[in-house]
Order: structure tokens, then C-alpha cells, then sequence
């Protein structure tokens, strides 16, 4: 994954900065809700300070923590003490995993970082572990829901009909348009 954004010279980097991260679990999802919540918080810092992190398309209920690049940067930057404030939609989108959550929540401790969650009704960040670890489990518990609900779906609605290729097309304003084509080995079954 690349970082979207990052406009930072040598003199600003000696001094702390301003993150922001971003997290899409499937390629379906856009990443515009999280930047738009964001920004009002990102825009009375200057913009040459600010590092984005992005990762796109990365599921942290399928991905262990070290699967996440984006994530792994700015963590790594946590720790060198680089990071001062993190800006981040909600908590599920820095873990799905309660154990991983309190990794990052323990590094956020030591090394001192803010973290504004800009969620609509989201509860700020809190310097009590016992309290985010809480918070972790319910964005561990939801994700398990959603993989259920999803497979579930999958299984009621399978995504390729049977003797048919499946073919991703372009998007409209309904969504996206797939294309089915039959497979050439059941072609013939098909048409008769």
C-alpha cells in the first residue's frame, strides 16, 4: 500500500507530527466517509505536517496486525517517538482483533500520542486500558457479526451462478455491473 499523502521536509520531521489513518477491509468499500469525517479535525493543522496512512482493501478480521503495512509505518513511527496525534475515524479501523488493539493502545501509552476518533458519536480515546480494552472486544465482537452475516449472504446468495463466469465491469450510479459469461465447457447445456 502507498501513503496518499505525504508532504513532510526535514525540519518538520524533527518535530512531532499529526497522522491520520485509514482503513478499507474489501475493495468495494470507499475510503471517502473516513477522509471527509476527518478532515474538519485535520484542517487547523498545517499541512505539511500531516501524514496519511491508507490501507485499502485490507480486512483486520482476516489480516493479522503485520499484514497491514500502512498500519506497520505509522506504528513504527509511534515508536520513534515521530507521532503525536493520530486522527482516525473508529477504533475498529485500527483493530478487529482485542489483543492487537491493546498492542496498539499500549505503544499509543508509552510513547505518549493523542488519538481524536472522528466518528459521529464515537467515544474519545481513553487513558484507561481497562476502558479500551472494552472497546476493542465490542469492535472484535462486530467484526465476528459481520463475517457471519457475510457468509451467511454468501451462502443464500453465492456470487458466481453456476455454469457462468463472473466478469467485474464498470460501476454506476447503482453500482457496480457484472457481467456473466457461460463457461465454454457448459455452453452448450446452457443455451439448450
Amino acid at each position: 500500500m502507498k501513503i496518499n499523502s505525504i508532504n513532510v521536509n526535514k525540519e518538520n520531521f524533527s518535530q512531532k507530527i499529526l497522522a491520520e489513518y485509514i482503513r478499507t477491509s474489501s475493495g468495494g468499500q470507499e475510503l471517502k466517509l473516513q477522509i471527509g469525517t476527518n478532515a474538519p479535525h485535520l484542517e487547523e493543522h498545517n499541512p505539511d505536517n500531516i501524514l496519511r496512512f491508507t490501507d485499502q482493501d485490507v480486512s483486520a478480521t482476516k489480516l493479522p496486525m503485520e499484514d497491514r503495512p500502512a498500519l506497520n509505518r505509522m506504528l513504527k513511527l509511534v515508536q520513534a517517538g515521530k507521532i503525536s496525534t493520530i486522527v482516525v475515524y473508529e477504533r475498529d479501523r485500527l483493530a478487529r482483533n482485542v489483543y492487537e488493539y491493546i498492542q496498539i493502545v499500549t505503544l499509543f501509552y508509552i510513547n505518549d500520542v493523542n488519538v481524536i476518533f472522528t466518528a459521529t458519536n464515537a467515544t474519545p480515546f481513553s487513558k484507561d486500558l481497562f476502558v479500551e480494552t472494552w472497546y476493542g472486544l465490542s469492535a472484535q465482537f462486530e467484526g465476528q457479526r459481520i463475517t457471519n452475516r457475510l457468509s451467511d449472504a454468501r451462502k443464500r446468495n453465492p456470487s458466481n451462478l453456476i455454469g457462468y463466469q463472473k466478469i467485474k465491469s464498470s460501476s454506476n450510479s447503482k453500482g457496480n455491473i457484472n457481467k456473466y459469461i457461460p463457461l465454454k465447457e457448459q455452453k452448450d447445456v446452457i443455451y439448450n
